[in-house]
Parts: C-alpha cells; sequence; structure tokens
C-alpha cells in the first residue's frame, strides 16, 4: 500500500471536518452500527476517491444483517481477556481521577470497543468468502451514549502528552509498527489513566499474554466471519486501493485485531475495578 493511501488514524480526516456525501455517510455509520462516532477506518477510507461510499454502500448489509453483533456477544463469551491486577486507590487517586471521570472514560472505552469490534468481523466477512450459514435471526441492538469529550488532534495535544501516547503504540504487537491507536488519543483527556494502562499492561505486553490474546481473536474472527459474506452487496464495485487498506486494517497484528483485543480488555479491567 502506498503511504498516500495507507491507514493512518491521525490523518484521518475528522468527523467535524466532513460534509456533504461523506457527513451523510459517517451519519449513517453512526445510526446502523449504533456508535457514538465513526472510528478511523471510515474517516481514512475517504482519502480514496469512491472508496468510502462503495466500501460502506458493500458493508452496510452485513451490518444490517445483525450477524456482526450476533458474533461479537459470541466472541465474548468464548475468549478469556487477560487484565492485570486491581487499581489501588492511591494510585487512582494519583492520577487525577476522580468519580466524575469513570463514566466518560468507560464509555469511551465501550465506544471503541463495539465500533473496532464490529468492523474487524464485518470487514472480515466484506474481503473473505465463506460457506454460508444462516445464522438466527437478530434484533439490531439500540444503544443509548452519553456526551463524549472530543478527539483531539494531534496539534491540540502537548508534547509531553504526545510522547507518552507514542509509548502506548508497541503494546500488544511484536512488530514494528508506527500507528498511534484512535482510542488512546481520545483518552489522554486523563494523561493519568494512560500512565496506568501502560503501567499495568506492560507485564502482560512482555509475557506475551497480549499478543496470544490479539491471535487467538483475529483466528476467531477468520474463522468465522466469512460465513456472513453472503450479505454483502456484490453489485458494489470498491476501488482496489480502498480494498488493499482494508486487508491492511484487518490482517496480521498489528491491526485492528490488537485493538479489538487491548482495548476490550481494558475496558473488562477497568469497569471490574470502578465497579461499573
Amino acid at each position: 500500500m502506498s503511504a498516500e493511501h495507507g491507514h493512518d488514524p491521525v490523518n484521518a480526516i475528522s468527523e467535524a471536518a466532513a460534509t456533504g456525501r461523506t457527513a451523510e455517510i459517517f451519519a449513517e455509520i453512526r445510526e446502523v452500527m449504533q456508535i457514538p462516532l465513526v472510528t478511523s477506518i471510515w474517516r481514512t477510507l475517504d482519502a480514496i476517491e469512491g472508496g468510502l461510499e462503495a466500501a460502506w454502500a458493500a458493508t452496510k448489509p452485513i451490518y444490517l444483517s445483525g450477524q456482526p453483533d450476533a458474533l461479537l456477544k459470541q466472541l465474548r463469551a468464548d475468549i478469556h481477556l487477560p487484565i492485570p491486577k486491581a487499581i489501588t486507590t492511591n494510585e487512582l487517586m494519583s492520577a487525577g481521577i476522580n468519580e466524575a471521570d469513570l463514566r466518560p472514560i468507560s464509555s469511551i472505552l465501550a465506544a471503541y470497543n463495539r465500533s473496532n469490534s464490529l468492523n474487524l468481523i464485518a470487514l472480515t466477512a466484506l474481503v473473505r468468502k465463506g460457506s454460508y450459514r444462516q445464522g438466527d435471526p437478530v434484533k439490531l441492538p439500540t444503544v443509548q451514549w452519553p456526551e463524549l469529550p472530543p478527539l483531539l488532534s494531534k496539534a491540540e495535544i502537548d508534547l509531553e502528552n504526545w510522547s507518552l501516547l507514542e509509548r502506548t503504540i508497541a503494546l500488544g504487537v511484536n512488530l514494528p509498527t508506527t500507528a498511534l491507536p484512535t482510542l488512546w488519543r481520545h483518552l489522554i483527556h486523563w494523561p493519568g489513566f494512560i500512565e496506568l494502562m501502560l503501567k499495568h499492561y506492560q507485564p502482560l505486553h512482555d509475557s506475551g499474554e497480549l499478543f496470544n490474546m490479539v491471535g487467538k481473536i483475529t483466528k476467531y474472527v477468520e474463522t468465522h466471519a466469512p460465513e456472513m459474506s453472503n450479505f454483502r452487496d456484490t453489485s458494489v464495485d470498491v476501488p482496489e486501493a480502498a480494498v488493499q487498506m482494508i486487508e491492511d486494517y484487518i490482517g496480521a497484528p498489528p491491526s485492528v485485531s490488537r485493538m479489538t483485543s487491548l482495548g476490550s480488555s481494558v475496558e473488562k479491567w477497568f469497569r471490574a475495578n470502578m465497579g461499573l
């Protein structure tokens, strides 16, 4: 993939900057997926001429089938997510996190985990063909989200906090990568939380547990998601550059499976600690 069409979350168009048809598609994505924000793959596909519209048109019926939601529910039941030891009260106080911060942090984690997980499943179904297996009828959920703090651009984050974010890049992967996950950038409103997460998850990274978890989720989705590939709108011609971007996005870690796994583990860990 060329650098021009690489999946770079930092340089993706922001939702606020979207106009015209792009803004309409972003609104459809939020409504269909029941998410409060549009994650980076869709915002990055907008850089490819016709890429966003075609990829969304081809994938939308997969989401509407309800099968991605059903598989996500099953995945969460089947895959064990390792979590670190509990956060102490002193750690929480030192991190500058108070009671009012608990809900927005938890909501941001939940929003990205729902979006990343469903994207991993549905976009895998888009580009992988499988033997169709009829799933049970699925009623699409209605999810209510609170207003979230804004996703800050790089220019809005001071150098100290940007350096902190760069420490998250290698977490959960064993190959070199420069991709900064958007989830952590959204949570930089609470630098102390990022520090806590790094402190508690580094041992799981060092032991290989994080990468093993990512591998299990990647394999699970690659096994089951293609079974819903028949829902894809085959009348839509998705540009090759967009297909390649999606392939890289769902491919071998580092990929969205890394953040599907790690983000879900962090949400589970944080909610357990906070009693949410």
